[in-house]
């Protein structure tokens, strides 16, 4: 053929020119036929299609007339050799279109195979229009805001002018109204001017149109229809069109991304908000809705910000152009963050040319921007926060990272059967559950998306499967759209992976063309358009995935933010309200209602808490109103977030949010505000992945994610309830929160203490709580004071995800309120009166932080000076202190909890804070002279309090310690008041007056008479009665000296100064003062001083005597009083020079002595405000001791012995010490406490090593006697000064300072000495006396090793010698012999641990070696010296060994045998090294492989068929290691190991194990009978055994027994198995012991007196499967008691054409003896044999064996007549049977006891003894009867049921049931046990042996009933044997109330021996308390007949919160009950 394609081509007005002819364009082909013979062709024109048969294509004839056929008929022809034929194809379109067809060429009517194929096209062209774009997809916008978009309309084939129209689509509303957004411009006119034909040889080009397409929509709507272009002659062309307006920033952010310089948020009445200007809070509310509107653009700016704002911030240059660069760089590496990384990198090779082709000119805003453009960073930005936010929290399982859009594209199915797919993605998540679009989108919406499966997987058909994806997205996207989403730009084929969407192409292309009625055959492309449109398709498929993202969370998340929803949201104060919001959504055109929610949450919180946050604002003071407007701009500074943050959580601002720049105008301001919110954010666990940059180069979408976040999340902040913690100060409280669980999953909670005083609390079980499903949890708190302030702090609990459930933040206010303070120490301490007492309170910090304390004193003081005080009545019982403080806590203080030392109640003490004493009028007993203190942290500083005294009595304070910061603690001072001190009285000197008589007179030498002034010191005989008077001054000198004092420590030190000047420091008015201050009332000091003073005269000794009463005249001023004269009763002294002119009175006195000794004497004077006290003394003659005393101490080591002195005396002995003897320390001083044992401490601390011998002299100084103890002090050698250690390497130098001191007075020469040879050193050193030299000690060593020695310094004798104090020598010119030998020997020493490492390895060696095998190593050594060596080896490594040491000889060089055997496979270290002391060390570092070991071949195995025998494999371990097997066996049919097939062999070290293998042989023979045995093992590789077996014949099997009763039947099954691997034919025969059964068998017949019958129906030619079992029963059935005997013999053959030789013949013997045995009745009871523990019995026991002889009940024998035997001859005995005298039988019986178990036996088995002495026949029955005697002894209570097995030597058996009973023995004592008290616990204890040679174990309990006051111990161990003093068990009892009976049975348990012992608890005699009458009070008394009101006890009873004492339940908590009546 000449052509095989034929083309056609028509002009538009082809139908005017030619249409009425019927004429076509016609064109041909010519057919040769080249071959040489005729030919027949034809066209096929049947399956040309529809275009031949529709006659647009007609064939031609030669002459030009059309071919006609019918039906079958075609076109043909014949064509002789070389013959040619032309055929024609006309072309006769009837309407415009193209056509095409394909004739088939047939060749010799083979239509089966075509020869070839004629391809006709043709087109009749008609005017058309198309477009470019092909579609337009506009940009979303806000509403009532236009976008346009320019279209190019291209029109051709047009022959005439025309004019083009076009129909806009209307669109309906969300509330059902119509409109028509889009409107089209046409711009130079819609005139189509003639575009058709050709121009000189070239196509004419189309006509272009120029439009202009504009949206803009007042309503939110989202669409995607069809602009119609229609022309004059009715032709239409539609244009998609695709637009979306929307009020929600998640939709219309590409159109903000376009238009950031030309657009603007403003507000409704079109004015900038400016935030920074000082606008009032009314005036910034009454501002509009934020709309967005075009404004001006700047005409500079580098990083614009996506929408304007109301804050007047002006970002600098460097502010964010740096990070703008950062962003856009393609080389940039992300921060790691999970979800954000992700970011595609751009392409280098696609061009901006590639992408401005009319595809994605078509694609508008579906198409992802160019990431190098502003508008794509913009756009990366968005997704990156989606991906983050998705990944977070979009998953119902918790964090899942995604990357958009790939893990959205193939994560559609949980089970993916794609076999193209190969995506990272799916390798990644191989084996773990894939999450689908579709689990985000049901978890987001709360349920499943509507009608797609969760878990159907993915058909694996490639056209099904995208089908499937396809309508999966579709449905995605309907969802979407009916939530109010606008996804109108989002087709289902752009969510799809790009292998699918390719093939989803092409499916739709083939679809097109099948309807068309064409063959699809794909466009062919070069690699860069398959480039370029997987560029796009990138493009597009990340743009369409988020906007269904930002799609889902407006619909899903931000519509769940509403008005209603803001006004339910918890606000931080309660009465502050939420802010109302418009919710028309069309009240502004750029923000949803959601949004705008979030803005006035934003900006009330902003409003209200920046003053509060700020107003202590060191960084730029409160920040200005601003009024918040967009989600970038106003947001970057980060006040806004912070103001937020800081409402809800109140307590981030001291520590995050305070130190913020409140204005800040530099870049790193706003930085640095991000980071504090940041780290406040993650200080809350409020974990939201958002980073500083994030804020300060803000993207809104980015942003309204974080605030929705913060919307959501910060509200659960605010507490929930409320937890208080009430206790003691510094004690430790707990309280618990019940955490309830409903769901079904468990619930992780993270807990965060936080607040002021977090610090305080603490939650014990750590910082992750889990809350089990529907359960609950008792989370514990803890609280620890430190201050008496309440504390505050917050617990939260942050709900953290575990699985796919999360728990909501839950917060506790933490509060406490201190209702307890316990003093941490209670200082007690005596003063007497008058008398400043400075105490010295050492005051220990409990806190970890030092610093500096307020000292608060609070003192319990009461008005002892009021005359019309009443003093209250003391109570009987000690009452808690009760301290109030006043000090300003903010708090009511709470009452102080008691104290178990304090004797008296204390009454609401006073605080007196010591700042300025000028304005204190109140004055205490107790002052402070120093405000503030210094303690470290838990350490000891001393505070000192002052104590003056003016009444006697007991006081008490309570010193605060206080730091604001750190804590308070509290010490309580307990004072006693005593007497005051004996005042000095006008000496005289008188009859009785002596010198020196008493304790202090001797050797103070004050006053007169050289003793103490204060004693009137007389003296008398023993018979005499001493009269004398005393001068008793009537100013009491000491309260006024003590008034002065207390009047200066409350005056300032100004006022002080000032009195000192105009001396009035002891003015009367001054006393008056500080007199009323101490007083409490108004009274003047005349008033108080005025009348007679009366003093009450007390004598503390009956020896003395005086008046009771003496007067003392008033204090007079002098300047008042008379100039000449005296008062009346007064005597002036003038002969006394410390007393002139001193008024006095005299008080009489008289003494009367009882003998010989001292006697002290103490006379008080005691007034209502004044107390004296004076003193009198006589003395006795002391007696004196003496005493040896022994010491013994190391040199330079003390030790201390304290002498006891006994005291017995009324009165203290001051006592001076002298010490003799060199070492021997002590006191000077020291006193002697009155009636005690006083222990004086001796110290002994000796210089050198020698004995000392000294004395101690104790002179008692008030009557000079002497106590003298001889002592003597032995020095041992002295102790190490110090352990010095020291780091070295061989043959390096090493050094050390060692510092030796010299503790004498001499100078010492030391001679250095050490154990450790290779240190080194100055042989000497020399130490001046009482200084330390610094010595250099050098190590320099050989040979590695840790060397612990010491270094010595040892003084000679020829060294010593004496310096002068500049440390020069001296000459000695005494006798120095002495003293050279006084520290001769003097050492000190130090120990030493030198760790020496060695020297680096001369080389490295390799050995390698199988494992469990040796190899050899020679290691070359040369000996270099010219003597003989022997070096010392050392070898280091697993598996190494060889030679400890070795010789060489003089220049020899040796080999050293290294031997390597590894005991696991790997690689290690080792080292083998060689040391002498000549040449030192050297060592070889060495590389150890260890190999897989070699096979090993097992013992050859034999064994019968049917059988099995084993062997053991012995596996060693030599390792340190635990090996752990896994067996594998290759031939299992014959060889199986013995072990648990699910766990694997585990081997110790160092341990062998033995594994049995089995062979069980399938053939006779060895055959193929091998098997190949693996051990895999981590450590040894593979341990290979192998081993083979032979099968053997079988021979006689072991016998089988079968038991029953005699006369009844049982069977038996013998299993035969057929071992081998193929199928047999068994015979099996039955024959007893005498062949008798084969006879029968012979015979046919049947043997009735054989027991035995094979129950087989075949006992011939059965066959048996390879392996089976053939199961073969027997039956047995006895009639006499006697065993028989039969063999069952299995024979094997094999099956026909199966069979092999040496199956033939081979048999099996299986013996069977049949047993019968008597069995007891079964209602027959037991025999009985009981008596008591530790008791013995012993009985008969009589059996009657049935069967024996036949009876009615036995078994019947077949009857045999014979002669009835006469009476009077014996019976006619069976054979084997014979009567003697005795009627004894010839049977002979075997008997036993059977027990059931293991522990019956042990414990009855050495407790019964039985034997049989009598058995005989009955000659009337023939039974046979036993008579055993039994011997039962227990030593334990039992009871256990035996049997009495009887078995006859022809083999009957009979079992008889016994009862062995043993009761509870007589207790072996009865031990009681006196209590001492209730409560208290008393014990006794008892010795007990066992009764056997050996210690036995036993267990000590009580019985049930025993009372629980009653304990053993120990309750278990060993008793000693029998002769031993025996163990002890002792008892104890501790009652716990009266009355009541104890007692208790004590059980001591053997495993043979058992004691009982009655216990019994005596309670001890109960005495109840008698109360003493109190004495009278004084009158006058109320009328005895007034009766008060009677007491109400049920009013009384039901105040009780808890029962009391007498209660039977005690302490426990009443219940109040509510009772209803029906009136």
């Amino acid at each position: 053929m000449s052509h095989y394609a034929l083309e056609f081509s028509l002009p538009a007005d082809y139908f005017e020119k030619a249409m009425a002819s019927g004429l076509g364009q016609s064109k041909g082909t010519l057919m040769v036929n080249n071959s040489d013979k005729q030919l027949k062709w034809s066209f096929d024109v049947d399956n040309a299609g529809d275009a031949i048969d529709d006659g647009i294509f007609k064939f031609l004839h030669a002459s030009g007339m059309p071919y006609i056929h019918h039906g079958g008929g075609g076109i043909e022809g014949l064509l002789d050799p070389g013959q040619t034929q032309s055929v024609g194809v006309m072309f006769c379109p009837v309407k415009s279109g193209k056509y095409s067809c394909k004739v088939p060429v047939v060749i010799d009517d083979n239509l089966s195979e075509p020869y070839n194929y004629l391809e006709i096209t043709g087109e009749l062209k008609t005017p058309k229009i198309w477009f470019d774009p092909l579609s337009i997809v506009l940009t979303p916008v806000p509403l009532s805001t236009q976008v346009s978009a320019e279209l190019r309309i291209f029109a051709a084939d047009y022959e005439k002018m025309n004019n083009l129209d076009v129909e806009l689509p209307e669109v309906e509303c969300e509330d059902g109204s119509k409109m028509s957004p889009i409107s089209v411009t046409f711009v130079d006119g819609s005139v189509i001017k003639p575009c058709a034909g050709e121009e000189e040889g070239e196509q004419v080009d189309p006509c272009v149109i120029t439009c202009k397409v504009t949206f803009s929509s007042p309503a939110p709507v989202a669409f995607t229809d069809q602009l119609t272009f229609i022309d004059q002659l009715g032709k239409s062309w539609s244009l998609p069109i695709t637009a979306t307006a929307d009020n929600c920033l998640l939709t219309n952010f590409p159109f903000i991304a376009q238009h950031r310089t030309d657009y603007q948020i403003v507000c409704e009445q079109g004015r900038t908000l400016r935030g920074r200007t000082s606008e009032s809070k009314e005036r910034l509310m009454s501002t509009g809705e934020a709309v967005i509107l075009p404004c001006a653009s700047p005409s500079i700016i580098s990083r614009p910000s996506t929408s304007a704002t109301s804050s007047q911030f002006e970002v600098s240059s460097s502010s964010y152009e740096g990070s703008s660069q950062s962003q856009t760089d393609t080389n940039q590496t992300y921060s790691a963050r999970d979800g954000a990384q992700n970011k595609m990198p751009v392409d280098s090779q696609q061009s901006n040319k590639d992408r401005a082709n009319i595809q994605s000119r078509s694609l508008g805003s579906a198409l992802f921007p160019d990431e190098d453009s502003e508008e794509g960073i913009f756009h990366t930005e968005v997704l990156l926060a989606l991906q983050r936010w998705f990944s977070a929290q979009g998953w119902p399982g918790g964090y899942y990272p995604i990357g958009v859009p790939h893990s959205l594209r193939t994560g559609i199915s949980k089970v993916n059967r794609s076999p193209n797919s190969s995506s990272s993605l799916e390798t990644a998540n191989l084996q773990k559950e894939i999450k689908t679009i579709y689990d985000m989108v049901g978890y987001l919406a709360g349920k499943p998306l509507p009608g797609v499966p969760l878990n159907s997987p993915l058909p694996s058909d490639p056209t099904d499967r995208v089908r499937q994806i396809h309508w999966q997205h579709s449905t995605l996207l309907t969802f979407i759209r009916h939530q109010g989403g606008c996804v109108s730009s989002v087709k289902p084929e752009y969510l799809m992976e790009l292998k699918d969407y390719t093939h989803w192409h092409h499916l739709q292309k083939q679809i097109e063309a099948n309807k068309k009625g064409i063959d699809y055959i794909p466009e062919a492309k070069t690699e860069d358009e398959e480039a370029r449109d997987d560029g796009i398709f990138e493009a597009i498929s990340k743009k369409a995935w988020t906007d269904v993202l930002l799609q889902l969370l407006k619909t899903l998340i931000l519509s769940r933010v509403t008005p209603r929803q803001l006004q339910k949201v918890q606000s931080p104060e309660k009465h502050l309200k939420m802010p109302v919001i418009n919710p028309d959504p069309a009240c502004s055109n750029v923000y949803s209602v959601g949004e705008r929610v979030i803005l006035a949450w934003l900006n009330h919180n902003y409003e209200h808490y920046r003053p509060k946050i700020w107003q202590n604002s060191n960084k730029g003071g409160v920040p200005p109103s601003r009024w918040v407007v967009n989600y970038d701009y106003d947001l970057l500074d980060g006040l806004v977030l912070a103001s937020v943050v800081g409402a809800y959580v109140p307590f981030l601002v001291k520590t995050h949010l305070q130190d913020m720049y409140t204005h800040p105008s530099t870049a790193e301001q706003c930085l640095h505000n991000a980071l504090k919110v940041v780290n406040a954010l993650h200080s809350i666990r409020l974990d939201y992945d958002i980073q500083a940059i994030d804020i300060t180069d803000p993207n809104p979408i980015s942003l309204i994610l974080f605030c929705i976040h913060l919307y959501q999340k910060l509200p659960q902040y605010l507490p929930k309830n409320s937890i208080e913690f009430v206790g003691s100060l510094h004690a430790v409280v707990q309280r618990q929160v019940v955490l309830n669980n409903p769901s079904s999953k468990p619930l992780m909670y993270e807990c965060i203490l936080a607040g002021k005083d977090a610090r305080d609390f603490k939650v014990p079980v750590g910082t992750e709580v889990i809350v089990s499903p529907k359960g609950q949890l008792n989370l514990t708190v803890e609280y620890k004071s430190r201050f008496l302030r309440p504390a505050e702090g917050l617990l939260i609990l942050v709900g953290k995800r575990r699985g796919g459930s999360v728990g909501s933040t839950l917060v506790f206010n933490l509060s406490t309120r201190i209702n307890n303070i316990t003093p941490k120490h209670i200082h007690k301490c005596e003063s007497p009166c008058y008398e400043l007492h400075k105490i010295s309170i050492p005051v220990t910090n409990p806190f970890e932080e030092g610093g500096h304390f307020r000292i608060v004193v609070v003192e319990d003081r009461g008005n002892k000076l009021s005359t019309d005080r009443q003093m209250p009545s003391r109570p009987k019982t000690k009452k808690p202190n009760k301290v109030r403080s006043r000090t300003n806590h903010g708090q009511r203080m709470v009452d102080t909890p008691p104290s178990e030392e304090e004797e008296e109640p204390i009454k609401t003490m006073t605080i007196t804070v010591n700042h300025d004493t000028s304005n204190e009028t109140v004055m205490c007993a107790f002052y402070s002279p120093e405000e503030t203190i210094f303690i470290d942290n838990c350490a000891t500083s001393t505070a000192e309090i002052h104590f003056l005294p003016f009444h006697t009595g007991k006081r008490q304070c309570s010193v605060i310690f206080i730091n604001e910061n750190i804590g308070e603690f509290l010490y309580s001072v307990q004072a006693t008041s005593e007497l005051p001190l004996p005042m000095p009285l006008p000496s005289q000197v008188g009859k009785y007056t002596t010198r020196i008589t008493s304790a202090a007179a001797a050797s103070e030498g004050r006053g007169q008479f050289g003793g103490d002034d204060r004693v009137i010191y007389w003296k008398c005989e023993a018979t005499e009665t001493l009269k004398e008077s005393l001068k008793v001054p009537v100013i009491n000198a000491a309260r006024e000296k003590a008034l002065a004092i207390a009047a200066q420590q409350h005056m300032s030190d100004l006022e002080i100064e000032r009195r000192v000047v105009t001396g009035t420091l002891h003015s009367a008015n001054v006393m008056a003062d500080v007199l009323k201050t101490l007083s409490g009332n108004e009274l003047t000091t005349e008033a108080k001083t005025s009348g007679t003073g009366k003093f009450t005269v007390t004598l503390d000794s009956e020896f003395y005597s005086a008046p009771a009463i003496l007067e003392l005249p008033k204090v007079v001023d002098k300047a008042k009083a008379p100039k000449t004269g005296s008062r009346p009763g007064l005597k002036t002294l003038t002969n006394s020079t410390d007393n002139s002119g001193e008024e006095v009175v005299e008080l009489p006195l008289t003494f009367q002595p009882h003998g010989a000794g001292h006697y002290p004497c103490v006379i008080s004077l005691t007034s209502q405000d004044d107390v004296r006290v004076y003193r009198l003394e006589c003395t006795v003659n002391p007696e004196g001791s003496s005493a040896v005393i022994e010491f013994e101490s190391p040199v330079h080591k003390s030790v201390t012995q304290d002498v006891p002195i006994v005291n017995q005396s009324n009165h203290d002995w001051p006592l001076v010490a002298t010490i003799e003897g060199e070492g021997f320390h002590g006191p000077p001083l020291f006193l002697s406490k009155s009636y005690q044992t006083n222990h004086y401490p001796l110290m002994f601390r000796p210089k050198v090593e020698r004995n000392v011998q000294g004395q101690l002299l104790l002179r008692n100084t008030e009557n000079g006697t002497e106590h003298v103890f001889e002592i003597y002090g032995e020095a041992k050698p002295p102790l190490s000064l110090d352990h010095i250690q020291m780091r070295g390497r061989v043959k390096e130098i090493s050094t050390a300072i060692v510092e030796v001191p010299n503790l004498t007075n001499k100078k010492l020469v030391y001679l250095v000495q050490s154990d450790i040879p290779f240190v080194t050193g100055n042989p000497e050193v020399t130490v001046l006396p009482g200084k330390t030299v610094d010595y250099q000690m050098f190590a320099n060593p050989t040979q590695r090793g840790i060397y612990k020695g010491v270094i010595a310094f040892i003084a000679g004798s020829k060294s010593i010698l004496n310096v002068d104090s500049d440390g020069e020598e001296v000459a000695d010119y005494e006798d120095n012999n002495t003293e050279l030998g006084e520290y001769h020997g003097y050492t000190v020493w130090y120990s030493l641990d030198i760790n020496i490492q060695p020297a680096p390895a001369e080389r490295l060696l390799t050995l390698t070696c199988t494992c469990q095998t040796k190899t050899v190593l020679e290691v070359g050594v040369n000996n270099p010296t010219q003597r003989q060596l022997t070096l010392d080896v050392l070898i280091n490594g697993e598996g190494l060994s060889g030679d400890r040491n070795m010789i060489l000889h003089p220049g020899e060089k040796g080999t050293y045998d290294l031997i390597f055997s590894p005991a696991i496979i790997g690689r290690s270290q080792g080292s083998v090294t060689f040391y002498n002391e000549t040449i030192g060390e050297f060592w070889y570092n060495l590389e150890l492989i260890a190999e897989p070991p070699q096979a090993v071949h097992l013992r050859h195995m034999q064994c019968e068929l049917g059988r099995w025998t084993k062997q053991d494999i012995v596996i060693n371990n030599p390792s340190v290691e635990t090996l752990e097997l896994i067996p594998t066996v290759s031939n299992t049919n014959n060889f199986t190991l013995e072990r648990d097939n699910e766990k694997p062999i585990t081997l110790k070290p160092y341990t062998n194990i033995k594994i049995p293998l089995h062979f069980m042989p399938s053939i006779l023979g060895q055959g193929d009978q091998s098997a190949k045995i693996i051990f895999h093992c981590e450590q040894l590789g593979e341990l290979v055994y192998m081993v083979s077996g032979t099968g053997l014949r079988p021979q006689p099997q072991p016998p089988v027994s079968v038991f029953t009763s005699a006369g009844s039947n049982t069977t038996l099954i013998i299993p035969f198995r057929n071992p081998l691997d193929c199928a047999v034919v068994v015979d099996v025969e039955l024959m007893d012991k005498d062949k008798q059964m084969e006879k029968v068998y012979m015979s046919g017949n049947t043997m009735e007196e054989s027991p035995f019958c094979l129950l087989l129906k075949h006992r011939k030619n059965i066959r048996v499967g390879p392996k089976s079992t053939l199961d073969i029963p027997i039956s047995f059935a006895p009639e006499d008691m006697k065993m028989y005997e039969a063999l069952c013999v299995v024979k094997v053959t094999s099956q026909q054409g199966q069979g092999d030789q040496d199956i033939e013949n081979i048999k099996w013997h299986y013996p069977i003896h049949g047993v019968p045995e008597a069995h007891p009745v079964v209602d027959n009871q037991p025999a009985i044999i009981e008596c008591q523990a530790r008791a013995r019995v012993e009985e008969r026991l009589e059996i009657t064996l049935s069967g024996v002889a036949p009876n009615a009940n036995g078994p019947q024998r077949p009857m045999i007549t014979r002669a009835v035997t006469p009476q009077d001859q014996p019976p006619q005995l069976p054979r084997g049977l014979e009567i003697g005298d005795a009627n004894m039988i010839a049977e002979q019986f075997t008997y036993e006891i059977t027990y059931g178990n293991e522990k019956t036996r042990a414990n009855l088995e050495h407790s019964v003894a039985i034997s049989l002495i009598r058995q005989y026949r009955n000659k009337v029955t023939g039974l046979v009867s036993l008579v055993f005697n039994v011997v039962y002894a227990p030593f334990t209570s039992m009871n256990y049921d035996v049997q009495l097995m009887v078995r006859s030597a022809t083999g009957g058996v009979w079992k008889f049931p016994l009862r062995f009973v043993a009761t509870e023995p007589i207790p072996d004592d009865t031990i009681k046990i006196d209590a001492i008290g209730l409560g208290i616990e008393s014990s006794i204890g008892f010795r007990i042996s066992s009764q056997s040679i050996h210690p036995v174990s036993y267990n000590a309990y009580f019985a049930a009933d025993s009372d629980e006051e009653f304990t053993v111990s120990p309750q278990n161990g060993e008793l000693l044997p029998a002769g031993t003093q025996g163990s002890m068990i002792r008892i104890s009892f501790t009652p716990y109330q009266y009355g009541k009976l104890y007692q208790a049975k004590l059980i001591v348990q053997t495993s043979q021996m058992q004691w009982a012992y009655t216990i019994k608890g005596v309670l001890p005699d109960y005495n109840p308390p008698r109360g003493l009458s109190s004495r009278p009070m004084a009158g006058p008394h109320p009328d005895p007949r007034k009766r008060s009101d009677k007491k109400n006890y049920i009013r009384e009873n039901l105040k009780l919160t808890t029962t009391a004492v007498s209660s039977p339940i005690k302490g426990t908590k009443v219940v109040n009950k509510t009772y209803s009546t029906n009136m």
